[in-house]
């Protein structure tokens, strides 16, 4: 299996898993508000496709508290580590 095949086997278990344990309830728990896409820190251009689900995926499962992403690079010019 290549790296994009597990990658989409991921993310497909990670939404059927969202699935089953909300039952009858479930709702797309990796959509945020609009205020929070995710989106490049360093650009600010919103993500699409399929990196907006994954990212999505992502932020609901660690509980971000933002939709911003960004390389360890671009995180390090604005400060942070």
């Amino acid at each position: 299996m290549n790296a994009k095949q597990r990658l989409m086997e991921e993310t497909a278990t990670k939404v059927i898993s969202r699935m089953e344990s909300c039952g009858a309830d479930w709702v797309r728990s990796w959509v945020p508000d609009s205020t929070q896409n995710p989106r490049s820190m360093s650009t600010g251009k919103a993500y699409t496709g399929i990196n907006w689900l994954i990212l999505g995926l992502n932020r609901a499962e660690h509980e971000y508290p933002t939709g911003e992403y960004g390389t360890f690079n671009a995180w390090q010019g604005k400060g942070a580590n």
